[in-house]
């Protein structure tokens, strides 16, 4: 569904089969294996990796892939015009790199633990962990044309304008990926979560919403699985998750 930056509800989405096989099986996969054994695995260390012919060619596809999603299943036609504007951006970068930076701006963040923070609800490193999303997001007051990806540890939001000429106070000295350029994730768009807020928090209400109707919300039991694998990242976020809980519960009068 066609999404504001001032949130409303939304459905998931599902990825369906949309490529032929060479296309999907080797073309895409092979970006993904450079991104994923490069950058994945330790992405706050890759900065000589992010900006790759591989590595943008895989996250562009992200943004390529949930806007054809979007096309196929949509049931209102506004969408459409929008998510095909995307597509078309995100194709021509793929085909030509170097409108990276120029006609789409990329802004990439890695999760770092929230754990002091009252503007989020607890489970917001579940989310920024573990969830995978996509949504559109257009133009609104001096926020640009964007298109959002969540990942499991990461999130890539796509934008036709560079954030910096927007005078965002919650984003400080936003950082978009310039092909061929060094990417500090560590240090680079860390209060990202903090600008998507108000879209996060929508998200972890609805994944808790959804627990709790489907009656899985109070039979959650880990267990040995936790006791034994205590690194798994779920139980990780889970922790974090209670830290954040703790604190807020300290030092946020609202809470």
């Amino acid at each position: 569904m066609l999404n504001l930056w001032n949130k409303k509800p939304k459905h998931d989405l599902h990825k369906g089969p949309y490529f032929c096989r060479t296309c999907d099986n080797e073309v895409i996969s092979g970006w993904e294996d450079f991104f994923a054994s490069k950058i994945w695995r330790e992405p706050l260390n890759a900065n000589n990796h992010w900006s790759n012919e591989e590595s943008l060619n895989f996250i562009l596809s992200l943004a390529y892939r949930y806007s054809i999603h979007f096309i196929e299943t949509s049931p209102i036609m506004a969408n459409h015009d929008y998510s095909e504007c995307v597509m078309k951006i995100a194709e021509d970068a793929i085909r030509d790199n170097s409108k990276v930076g120029k006609s789409i701006f990329i802004y990439p963040y890695v999760h770092q633990e929230i754990t002091q923070d009252c503007d989020f609800l607890p489970g917001v490193n579940h989310l920024l962990s573990l969830a995978a999303h996509g949504e559109s997001l257009p133009k609104e007051g001096n926020l640009p044309n964007a298109f959002l990806v969540i990942v499991p540890k990461m999130i890539f939001l796509f934008c036709d304008q560079d954030l910096s000429s927007v005078g965002e106070e919650s984003l400080k000295s936003p950082v978009h990926l310039i092909p061929g350029n060094s990417f500090d994730a560590s240090s680079s768009n860390t209060d990202m979560p903090i600008f998507l807020s108000s879209i996060i928090n929508k998200l972890i209400n609805h994944g808790q919403s959804h627990q709790k109707n489907i009656g899985r919300w109070n039979k959650m039991a880990y267990g040995t699985d936790k006791f034994i694998n205590p690194s798994k990242i779920c139980y990780v976020a889970q922790s974090q998750d209670q830290t954040l809980l703790n604190w807020q519960r300290r030092n946020c009068a609202n809470k």
